[in-house]
């Protein structure tokens, strides 16, 4: 991103000021130049590449991904590849800053909202936009309200870190071109997106969760998302379609229509609006019917009339990888007063709880004793994590190939079971977010008498 400074003595290339301008220095691959006006200062303009802004605070375990877009080349002109879903329950938005995006973002919202009004504290916004009523120049800013947004620096709130309407500049301009950005190939040929996951460490949560949210992200160009491939993730394909509901191969799928989505279009997706606004419910219909009337069974069984509160409570790779903002998990400390408090208020019979977490189990126990039922499976603790950051990791570190396999399957199996007696539950508490929220509320469907999800990483 280019932002506008005061001109220096340096030896720089001199560029026109014009409508064209930052297209013109993005393709000449300059990093800054003079900019000259034929009726007013000149000026500089100075790049810094979009990730380099928000690398410093990156948590180590993230720093590899890269997560925004260098945006080298985006066509404010091509209307049906540009998305505008984060303003669509906003009246005003305001810049705190004058830049490359804020000029451009504006640019396209006084085109295509002719209802919104925008707020720039910078008065050079003036030698790029003209003058309109619905541009408003210094004075005081909207307050801080539901209708508007907040437009903040690069090293601002992002989609995964959001303190509410603020919302970093980065984040907001991915959100309207990331469809311009997923390939080099000719947009209009697109229809489908290849859900490619090959690392070995994807956990099924977040492989159905990224495939829901795919379809509704990629509608806006009409592009379907499909799975291939003899291994999804750590598992099988074999095993992953013995129990889900997948999308066909296309058979005209073709390497000219299709785009391949990757653990780095996954981690950019991540940070836009629709990446994290997109429907991510994972429903029944993604389930093979005999496994739904196996965990009825199973569901039936655990709780028969009883009255049971869900709680579902994220430990292990969720603590090492440091996960902060809007996926950061409550502890059981943090948990223990609402849970007992809904123990006392609403008189429930006894607790579920699903964890992968050791710690989180004895902690539980510790606390509410044999009201803790749980499904019967290997847990991790914390301090297994010596080397490894991720259970995936773990996994591979500790069991042989021919025995990791069986093992990723009774966990899968495990977790679908968990997942499905906490939608089952009269009440649920969750730990944050998490893909496995996302099941539970598609086997629910809002029937939760009282529902709770903690957020600590929003304060």
């Amino acid at each position: 991103m280019f932002e506008i400074r005061e001109k220096t003595n340096e030896q720089l290339d001199t560029l026109q000021h014009g409508m064209n301008l930052f297209h013109e220095a993005l393709s000449g691959g300059r990093k800054a130049c003079h900019v000259t006006r034929e009726n007013g200062d000149d000026y500089d303009i100075v790049y810094t590449r979009n990730f380099d802004y928000v690398l410093p605070a990156m948590p180590e375990a993230y720093r590899h991904l890269v997560i925004y877009w260098d945006f080298l080349t985006y066509d404010e002109e091509d209307t049906a590849h540009i998305v505008l879903d984060q303003f669509q329950n906003r009246k005003k938005v305001v810049f705190l800053e004058t830049n490359e995006y804020t000029i451009v973002i504006g640019r396209i919202l006084l085109r295509d909202r002719k209802d919104m009004d925008l707020y720039y504290q910078d008065p050079r916004i003036l030698w790029f936009l003209s003058e309109s009523e619905h541009l408003h120049v210094g004075g005081e800013v909207p307050e801080d309200t539901e209708e508007v947004l907040f437009v903040t620096a690069p090293l601002g709130n992002s989609y995964q870190n959001t303190t509410g309407n603020k919302l970093s500049v980065l984040a907001v301009f991915q959100s309207m071109f990331y469809l311009q950005a997923v390939t080099e190939k000719p947009l209009d040929k697109i229809k489908y997106i290849h859900m490619h996951f090959d690392s070995g460490l994807t956990g099924i949560g977040m492989i159905m969760s990224h495939v829901i949210r795919m379809e509704s992200i990629f509608s806006h160009a009409g592009w379907k998302a499909y799975i291939e491939g003899d291994y999804i993730g750590k598992y099988s394909g074999r095993f992953v379609r013995s129990l889900l509901n997948l999308p066909d191969v296309p058979e005209d799928a073709d390497d000219e229509n299709t785009i391949i989505y990757d653990e780095i279009l996954l981690s950019r997706l991540s940070v836009t609006y629709n990446g994290q606004h997109a429907d991510r419910i994972i429903e029944r219909k993604w389930f093979k019917d005999q496994l739904i009337s196996e965990m009825d069974e199973y569901a039936e069984a655990v709780i028969g009339d009883k009255k049971i509160l869900g709680v579902y409570i994220r430990g292990t790779d969720y603590i090492t990888t440091n996960i902060y903002g809007i996926s950061k998990q409550a502890t059981v400390p943090e948990m223990i007063p609402m849970i007992r408090n809904w123990m006392d208020e609403y008189s429930f019979d006894g607790i579920f709880l699903a964890t992968e977490d050791e710690g989180i189990l004895r902690d539980m126990r510790a606390e509410f004793g044999s009201l803790v039922k749980i499904v019967a499976q290997e847990r991790f603790s914390v301090e297994e994590f010596k080397t490894v950051k991720l259970i995936a990791e773990l996994e591979n570190e500790k069991y042989a190939p021919d025995e990791k396999e069986e093992h990723i399957e009774d966990m899968t199996v495990n977790y679908f079971y968990a997942m499905y007696v906490l939608s089952k539950c009269d009440s649920f508490i969750a730990s944050g977010l998490s893909n496995g929220i996302d099941m539970v509320k598609g086997f629910n469907l809002d029937h939760f008498r009282h529902y709770y999800q903690f957020s600590v990483g929003m304060a």
